[in-house]
């Protein structure tokens, strides 16, 4: 087993501060992907990854969602914007290919889908911050749903997380 440094995360974790000023630079590729593979490590129920990522680059959809979202500055400021969905798809699909049926989405597929969707933003948060760059999640994403879901064309079977 590695040796690993745990004061560093716990440093992290103490450290964190929710950021809503940014710098307009972007994040080498190679941060960005170092930051998104560590949330695909996260946990996940039956290792499903039962949720998907969205990052939003588009500005016109930026701007959407900022009116959604109550006028937040710093999704228009940020870098990286992502969009964390509860993709209950990607567990039927992921049935259907196997060869297994489904039934229609119940609420555990839906909570499950939202826990794992969970975990992979903390990841996220932690390989961002650990990299030293400032975060902010936005609870407020979940103000209009369904609007959310159509400016993003979500298939029928995903809910923002």
């Amino acid at each position: 087993m590695k040796r690993r440094s745990y004061l560093n995360i716990i440093n992290v974790i103490e450290d964190h501060r929710t950021i809503r000023k940014y710098k307009r630079e972007d994040i080498p590729d190679e941060h960005f992907n170092i930051i998104i593979n560590a949330g695909i490590r996260a946990p996940s129920s039956a290792n499903l990854q039962a949720y998907s990522i969205i990052r939003i680059r588009d500005m016109d959809i930026r701007k959407k969602l900022y009116e959604i979202t109550g006028n937040q500055e710093h999704i228009l400021q940020a870098s990286e914007f992502l969009v964390f969905i509860a993709d209950i798809r990607r567990i039927m699909k992921c049935m259907e290919l196997s060869g297994l049926s489904h039934s229609k989405p119940s609420f555990y597929m839906i909570y499950t889908s939202a826990i794992d969707a969970a975990l992979a933003a903390q990841n996220i948060v932690l390989a961002a911050e650990t990299l030293g760059y400032g975060i902010c999640y936005i609870g407020a994403i979940q103000n209009d749903p369904c609007k959310v879901c159509e400016i993003l064309k979500l298939p029928f079977e995903t809910v923002t997380a």
